[in-house]
C-alpha cells in the first residue's frame, strides 16, 4: 500500500460551531486515513484565504478558532499523503 496514493480525510464532516457571543465561528474535524481510518496526527489545516490553520493533535483532532463568518477553503495535508482542498462555510449564531 503507496502511502502516496491514499487521500486525506477530514472526518467528522467538518463540524462547525458557532462562538455565541462574538458571533465568530470554531472550525473543528478530525483527519484519518482514508483506507484504515487510523488518525493523521500532526497533519496541517488552513483556511486558505485567512492563513489560519491547526495542526492536528495526538487522535487526528483539530480546531481553528475565532473565523468570520464566510466561505472559505480548507486545505488539509500530510508528509506522504495528498493535499485535499475542501469549500466550507462558517455561520454565526445567537442564542435568542
Amino acid at each position: 500500500m503507496e502511502k502516496a496514493r491514499l487521500t486525506v480525510v477530514l472526518g467528522a464532516l467538518l463540524l462547525l460551531v458557532p462562538l455565541w457571543a462574538q458571533a465568530q465561528g470554531i472550525l473543528r474535524g478530525r483527519v484519518t486515513d482514508a483506507e484504515t481510518g487510523e488518525p493523521l496526527p500532526g497533519a496541517n489545516i488552513v483556511l486558505v484565504e485567512l492563513q489560519r490553520g491547526a495542526a492536528s493533535d495526538i487522535d487526528g483532532n483539530y480546531e481553528i478558532g475565532d473565523i468570520p463568518p464566510g466561505r472559505y477553503t480548507l486545505r488539509a495535508s500530510f508528509v506522504g499523503y495528498r493535499t485535499l482542498e475542501q469549500a466550507v462555510e462558517v455561520r454565526a449564531a445567537y442564542r435568542s
